[in-house]
């Protein structure tokens, strides 16, 4: 996990019970924005680390699942230059809007892999629609009907669409004589 440390506190006496300890606050940015932790001398790994830090210091810290913690393990100063590097190529991604924080896809990604989805969706329906009259319809009949169920499911002036039976190369009248209904 990589942190921009933002400040370090002073480092004071703390105790509970007999038990007595070192601790200090660090204040620090990261993937989930700004936060503070309490960095207590028994945290061999990280103490003495990030009590040498400054603000502005990029630093990289190993964390380890510790029952239902995650706990810090080892905490290094990395140079701003090479956390720049690292981090260009994966904070933005090519036409986005928002930068992107983690490996989560963006609202932009989301909205395009609803559209193939809805579209793969549509071209299984229209397959079924075909099927279930018994027809053996060419593709540009398929996409055709597909796109027909896509424009409706993301509502796009569907109402003044062709109907179905009539894109599907079927007269209306012999479609709703054999009792189905057409859909527009």
């Amino acid at each position: 996990m990589r942190i921009v440390v933002i400040s370090v506190g002073a480092v004071e006496e703390a105790n509970k019970g007999t038990s007595s300890w070192e601790q200090f606050t660090l204040k620090y940015s990261g993937n989930q924005g700004e936060k503070e932790k309490i960095v207590r001398s028994f945290e061999t790994g990280v103490y003495k680390a990030l009590q040498e830090v400054k603000p502005g210091d990029n630093v990289e810290i190993k964390v380890v699942k510790d029952g239902k913690y995650w706990k810090w393990t080892e905490a290094q100063v990395v140079a701003a230059e090479t956390a720049a590097a690292e981090n260009s190529g994966t904070t933005a991604r090519a036409g986005s809007t928002k930068a992107k924080v983690g490996d989560w896809e963006t609202s932009e990604e989301r909205a395009k892999k609803q559209v193939y989805i809805v579209r793969q969706s549509s071209i299984t329906a229209a397959l079924s629609y075909f099927g279930l009259r018994g027809e053996q319809p060419t593709l540009a009949q398929i996409l055709e009907v597909a796109a027909t169920f896509e424009r409706h499911v993301f509502d796009k002036n569907v109402a003044s669409e062709q109907p179905i039976a009539k894109a599907a190369g079927r007269p209306r009248a012999k479609v709703e004589a054999a009792g189905a209904e057409v859909i527009k």
